[in-house]
């Protein structure tokens, strides 16, 4: 046996020698973050070696990114390392779920209150009866009319967001959110595939979820002193996958083809058949999909917009990893999503990092070629999140140090300021651009950069293709989502993510997924107006359009043709 201290937290355990030291630090109840599931990929479980001859795998291997900011001495990949001998380590404490930045708000419009569930009181039995619809539900002791409660759940892929809405009147008394806990095992939906199609990995993210879900709505219920009993309805928003993890059900058939959804059909549970504190009796309705890789979420955004019924063309884009987006021309719909990646997420870009304190998330150069930089929390750059690199990426786009094949210029060549110039730097005969001291940017990430706005840019085009719609046709583009919520569109029109067409027809319109699930909570004839609808859309799987590989090479470019 060999002991392993793990600091900041003064935790001292002994274990079998030949452990893998990310397990060690997991096993000692420390939240820990693998994104890439302990695959040395991603280069994010990096901790201070500070007296070992352990067995490492540095982070400088050639399966991980390079980043010069975290190339010290004794700095290793904890899903890398094997103890063998005794050893202390220290994690950084940088950053942390209460610091992120969550987008709890979104556009929606005006509905009327029709909600599923309703109570009526006996006065000569004294007991209040609840319905659902006209189903009973259970009875209770005494008067309890005007304690009538639902939850919305917001499950994204890296956050959560959980609302307490007060059915009599339809407004919302309080919201909390969080990390989605499932994160810290994997930032993307096919890993999570794959997580949960091994034996105990769905229990796992399932468990986790649903914990921590449960915590919100506790936090939540006593904010406002609400017994969890008085909550009698969850309406869970999000993708495909989210949707099958939070229910406990395989999504192995998503990760592969013909990419089979097993929620298409299943709107309406117990809670308590998976693991929610509400009332025992209480229920969960799930808003149809759409397909595989189409989910709730982006049915509650066509329902907040009113997509379904709109007359005019309008483009809806949920920018992320999935990029999944709808076009509406008269009422007709299509759908479609984008694997974008996750460079948005920012997991595998060198100095990455969630959008919490520290992280770069507006980038400006003037004409004297100095940078502004916005960081949040006020603090001493630690990284750049996903708005922060988009911006980074489109101002050098537009001073011309990213060329638009991708690449860096020259520094011989360049015209430009030489202030500007002299923040690309040779590490290891590969060239970054410096924003900061500890934050940089490799060739890599901007590779990364073009492939993603490469899948947006294409699938806005073949959806317009498809519904032969022009782009100047085009009466209004809604970008949804947090990150989209914090993107500027500077950034969206000099990357080319989207076309100049679309100037001053944008509109953010925040958590829809969030705003749209509220709707379905408080209106039950929405339901059936929107699993109808749901129905009526055109499913475009992109991949099997024999145009598609032409369009995304042509697309990779910063200097796209409009």
């Amino acid at each position: 046996m060999v002991n392993v201290t793990i600091l900041p937290y003064n935790v001292t355990n002994s274990v079998k020698q030949g452990e893998k030291l990310s397990d060690i630090i997991r096993s000692a109840g420390i939240s820990f973050e693998m994104p890439c599931n302990g695959n040395g990929t991603c280069g994010k479980c990096t901790v201070r070696i500070q007296n070992s001859n352990s067995q490492t795998k540095n982070m400088h291997s050639d399966r991980s990114p390079l980043s010069y900011s975290l190339k010290k001495i004794n700095e290793v990949l904890a899903c890398q390392t094997f103890i063998t001998d005794d050893v202390t380590v220290e994690l950084s404490t940088k950053g942390g779920k209460e610091t992120l930045t969550i987008i709890d708000t979104g556009f929606c419009r005006p509905i009327s209150l029709e909600p599923d569930i309703r109570k009526i009181f006996n006065d000569e039995t004294n007991k209040t009866t609840v319905f659902s619809g006209t189903e009973l539900l259970t009875e209770e002791e005494k008067d309890t009319t005007k304690e009538i409660y639902g939850v919305v759940i917001d499950i994204g892929t890296t956050t959560l967001v959980v609302s307490l809405c007060d059915i009599r009147n339809g407004k919302t008394v309080a919201k909390a959110s969080s990390l989605n806990p499932q994160s810290l095992h994997s930032h993307d939906v096919l890993t999570r595939i794959s997580i949960a199609s091994e034996e105990h990995g769905l229990t796992m993210l399932h468990n986790l979820l649903i914990d921590e879900l449960n915590r919100l709505i506790g936090v939540i219920a006593e904010e406002k002193a609400v017994s969890v009993d008085r909550i009698y309805e969850v309406v869970i928003s999000s993708n495909t996958c989210m949707l099958h993890l939070a229910t406990k059900t395989n999504p192995y058939s998503l990760g592969f083809y013909p990419f089979t959804n097993a929620m298409e059909e299943i709107h309406r549970l117990w809670a308590k058949q998976i693991g929610l504190n509400i009332n025992p009796k209480g229920f969960v309705y799930l808003p149809p999909t759409i397909s595989a890789f189409v989910g709730a979420d982006i049915t509650s955004g066509i329902l907040a917009t009113d997509l379904q019924n709109s007359k005019e063309c309008i483009l809806f884009i949920d920018i992320g990893t999935n990029g999944e987006m709808v076009l509406a021309k008269n009422g007709q719909l299509a759908a479609t999503s984008t694997a974008a990646g996750p460079a948005f997420e920012c997991m595998n870009i060198t100095s990455g990092m969630r959008a919490q304190a520290g992280a770069i998330e507006r980038v400006a150069i003037n004409e004297r070629g100095e940078l502004t930089l916005t960081v949040i929390g006020n603090v001493e750059p630690e990284g750049v999140c996903g708005s922060g690199l988009l911006d980074a990426v489109a101002e050098l786009v537009r001073t011309g140090i990213i060329e638009p094949s991708g690449r860096f210029t020259n520094s011989s060549s360049f015209n430009g300021q030489k202030i500007l110039v002299d923040r690309l730097e040779q590490i290891e005969k590969k060239t970054f651009f410096r924003l900061s001291d500890q934050v940089f940017l490799s060739q890599k990430d901007i590779r990364q950069v073009q492939l993603a706005k490469a899948a947006i840019r294409t699938g806005i085009n073949l959806l317009l293709r498809h519904l032969e719609v022009q782009l100047s046709q085009i009466d209004s583009v809604f970008i949804a989502g947090s990150f989209g919520y914090h993107l500027s569109e500077d950034s969206l029109f000099h990357t080319g993510l989207i076309p100049t067409d679309f100037r001053g027809k944008i509109q953010f319109i925040g958590n829809t997924s969030l705003s749209g699930g509220t709707a379905f909570l408080l209106n039950r004839s929405l339901r059936i107006e929107l699993q109808s609808a749901v129905k009526q859309i055109a499913s475009i799987d992109l991949s099997r359009k024999k145009d598609f590989q032409d369009e995304f090479i042509k697309n990779i470019s910063f200097g796209v043709l409009e």
